[in-house]
């Protein structure tokens, strides 16, 4: 009697336990879905970030380009300054003409120095969101370090399930064992 009552008591040990197991299943099935989400997810923001990172490749020769252009202009302007104060009439010009084209010239340079001004900007802008890209994906990449992690521990618990199941089995066979020895034992008990 003893033995039916410690045979219960391991059966609803057991039933608790398989379900939690395939609860855990479960949880795993989810993981593994969330999981390959975030693997599309981190290769679409890898994409992006060679995007970003060619953006602001072609951004930086701008801006070069810009810098050099401006650094001419103030060159230009430079000479015709010293034109106009030690040759007035060059080139057949007065120095009112000489002056216009001065002004002419400083305008452009204006202009160019506020263009360099706006793509330094917008280099400024492109920093901030590869800076941002490369966040999100060190974010990401982190998320997907837990949960490959998470991966793990279910697939620890999975180990674990089927232990469990192998060691149910063996205890089903010993209690079909020791039943079969108590029927026996109780048949030639009761034999005249």
């Amino acid at each position: 009697m003893n033995d039916w009552h410690e045979f219960r008591r391991i059966s609803h040990e057991l039933e608790g336990v398989e379900k939690v197991i395939d609860g855990k299943v479960q949880d795993e099935d989810g993981l593994k879905n969330d999981l390959r989400l975030e693997k599309s997810k981190e290769s679409r923001l890898e994409q992006d970030q060679v995007d970003l990172r060619q953006i602001l490749d072609v951004s930086r020769r701008l801006a070069d380009e810009a810098g050099k252009i401006a650094r001419k202009m103030d060159q230009v302007v430079a000479m015709r300054r010293k034109l106009s104060l030690s040759a007035p009439s060059a080139g057949g010009r007065d120095l009112r003409t000489l002056e216009l084209e001065l002004t002419q010239k400083m305008q452009a340079k204006d202009d160019l120095s506020a263009y360099v001004s706006r793509l330094n900007k917008e280099l400024s802008a492109l920093h901030d969101k590869v800076n941002q890209s490369s966040q999100l994906v060190v974010e990401n990449e982190k998320k997907l370090r837990e949960m490959e992690e998470k991966f793990v521990k279910e697939q620890e618990m999975n180990e674990r399930r089927i232990t469990l199941t192998e060691g149910l089995s063996k205890l089903q066979s010993e209690e079909a064992r020791v039943r079969f020895h108590n029927t026996v034992c109780n048949v030639f008990h009761e034999m005249p």
